[in-house]
C-alpha cells in the first residue's frame, strides 16, 4: 500500500506523476486493489497530457505504471459529483473520499 496516495486522498492534495510516458496532474478520489490484484487509483485528471483527452471524469490508473509521484501544494474541495466511495473497479479500498455534498438546485 502506498502511504503517499492514502495521505493525498485523506488531505485532498493534488498529485503529479508520469503515466505511460505522459505527465499527469490529478485529484485523487479512491485508491485500492482491482479484481486482478493490481493497485489502482481513481482520479480526475486536471492537468498534463492524456491519450483520451477526457478530463471531466475520474479515470482509473494502475499504480505500478506511475513514476515521479509527487504531492503538490495544491488542494481541492471535494470529490466529483459522480464519485462512488464503493468503486466497483476495486475489490479492496485503501482510501476514498466521502460522497460529495449535494448542492441544492433552484427550482
Amino acid at each position: 500500500m502506498n502511504r503517499q496516495l492514502v495521505s493525498a486522498i485523506k488531505h485532498k492534495v493534488v498529485l503529479r506523476f508520469v503515466y505511460n510516458g505522459r505527465r499527469r496532474v490529478v485529484e485523487p478520489q479512491t485508491y485500492g486493489r482491482s479484481p486482478t490484484g493490481k493497485e489502482v487509483l481513481r482520479a480526475r485528471q486536471i492537468g498534463g497530457s492524456s491519450q483520451s483527452g477526457e478530463s471531466r471524469i475520474a479515470k482509473l490508473f494502475e499504480v505500478e505504471k506511475f513514476s515521479e509521484l509527487q504531492k503538490t501544494t495544491r488542494h481541492f474541495n471535494e470529490a466529483l459529483p459522480e464519485h462512488n466511495p464503493d468503486d466497483s473497479a476495486m475489490t479492496e479500498i485503501f482510501a476514498t473520499l466521502p460522497r460529495p455534498k449535494r448542492s441544492r438546485r433552484k427550482k
